[in-house]
């Protein structure tokens, strides 16, 4: 086997679209192990626990590490570029059937309620403080947020009566529709309200069997911030009616 690893500099892309890539390597015969993450602390004490030389990276950097086949080594690099690629010509969703918002104050003037933030974390607050001026609810994917940003986010998120969630919010289901990590359930008449994405996933999971359907989930992250916190999940069941199914999805 031939393990190698490889930095892009300033080439960024969301961790949900590097997750796939990463899981659509591994299913590869030729490949052992693969991870396509950005250059991330937590991401780089990932590979040199895997045995790794740990790369000179940023957090804005791609980091490819693989450890395969040396005579797939090539063709996987191929697959990698096809795949990101692909990733980066979804980037472009618009809100109803408008061009791509340049920024979240554009997406929401134009008809967006809810924004999804997933930039490296240093970048996320201003995303997200922009959000909540614009009148949208931040769903924060996003980690590595600073205790002190998230609580000015919450702060400011509830002065305007809106829900912040997240940081660290990977599952989110809105009428029906998930952000994030979400499973495919039923509609139904439950809302959901969680600090944990799996958690709320596995309740899903286990209503939709049961043949209860859910209708919302709300991810306020795995991290709860002290005092800002508290009054998120308090008023979270206020704020179902308001949410919408039209979403920005801010990625760069």
């Amino acid at each position: 086997m031939t393990r190698i690893i490889e930095v892009r500099p300033g080439h960024y892309h969301d961790s949900v679209s590097l997750m796939q890539l990463s899981q659509a390597l591994m299913e590869d015969e030729a490949v052992d192990h693969a991870q396509v993450a950005m250059g991330t602390a937590l991401n780089l004490d990932l590979l040199t626990d895997l045995g790794y030389d740990r790369p000179d990276a940023a957090s804005a950097d791609l980091v490819i590490a693989v450890d395969a086949d040396g005579s797939a080594i090539e063709r996987l690099r191929k697959v990698v570029d096809t795949l990101l690629a692909a990733s980066a010509s979804r980037r472009g969703l618009t809100v109803s059937d408008l061009a791509p918002a340049k920024t979240v104050g554009t997406a929401v003037d134009a008809g967006a309620t809810v924004v999804l933030i997933s930039v490296p974390g240093e970048h996320a607050f201003r995303q997200a403080v922009e959000a909540i001026e614009a009148g949208a609810h931040p769903i924060i994917f996003s980690d590595n947020v600073s205790l002190d940003h998230e609580v000015i986010i919450k702060e400011l998120a509830n002065e305007a009566g809106l829900l912040a969630m997240g940081p660290d919010c990977g599952t989110v289901v809105l009428d029906g529709v998930g952000l994030g990590f979400a499973n495919v359930v039923s509609p139904g008449a439950i809302g959901l309200v969680s600090a944990s994405g799996t958690g709320a996933q596995q309740v899903c999971a286990i209503t939709d069997y049961a043949g209860v359907g859910v209708r919302h989930v709300l991810g306020l992250g795995g991290r709860a911030a002290p005092a800002a916190a508290r009054g998120a999940a308090r008023d979270a069941a206020l704020v179902f009616p308001a949410l919408s199914r039209r979403v920005a999805r801010v990625v760069s």
